[in-house]
């Protein structure tokens, strides 16, 4: 069995296949898979998994950033901060470039 394979199967076996792979997929569909199938799949879990760790790490960094705010400026509601910098559009697009 390759990388690939493994990876797969433990993400069908614990039903994230829709979310990470777009599509819900079986371990019997993935035992009939070719490899080229296969290697196409663990690239979509690829891109999928680094965009969640990516959103995760920006998310991650907002908080951050409202809780040193707060330090310093007293903020009174940290999580409508965090909700308000999430929904920009401008940070949104050029953290994820």
């Amino acid at each position: 069995m390759n990388k690939s394979y493994e990876t797969l199967y433990i993400v069908i076996s614990t039903e994230q296949s829709k979310e990470l792979l777009g599509k819900t997929i079986t371990l019997n569909g993935l035992n009939k898979m070719s490899d080229k199938e296969i290697e196409a799949y663990y690239k979509i879990y690829e891109v999928s998994s680094a965009q969640r760790i990516n959103d995760n790490l920006i998310d991650a960094v907002y908080r951050m950033y409202a809780f040193v705010l707060n330090r310093y400026l007293s903020i009174n509601d940290t999580k409508k901060l965090v909700e308000e910098l999430q929904n920009n559009n401008i940070l949104t697009m050029n953290s994820k470039i």
